[in-house]
């Protein structure tokens, strides 16, 4: 993949189930809350953890998925379903 143009982000080996079953818990909890609108304030007030934290989650997130932004992640996770927030 060229590094220079849009396609930047690494191909990941295995599918995105694999990709999905590599994230923890607390992570897919994060992905889908994104996917649904939720911003990280929201997520972090709903988790009880910080807005830093959630920071954290959503850059490993994307790493581990191959995307980087809040559109990737809605496009490879469509209408899949997932954890939500307690």
């Amino acid at each position: 993949m060229n590094v220079v143009g849009r396609e930047w982000a690494p191909q990941l080996a295995g599918n995105l189930d694999d990709r999905l079953a590599s994230l923890s818990k607390r992570e897919r909890v994060v992905a889908f809350a994104l996917r649904d609108g939720l911003d990280r304030r929201r997520i972090a007030e709903s988790l009880g953890v910080s807005p830093h934290t959630v920071a954290t989650l959503v850059k490993r997130l994307y790493a581990k998925l191959g995307i980087r932004s809040r559109r990737d992640l809605a496009r490879r996770l469509g209408m899949r379903g997932g954890p939500s927030l307690p």
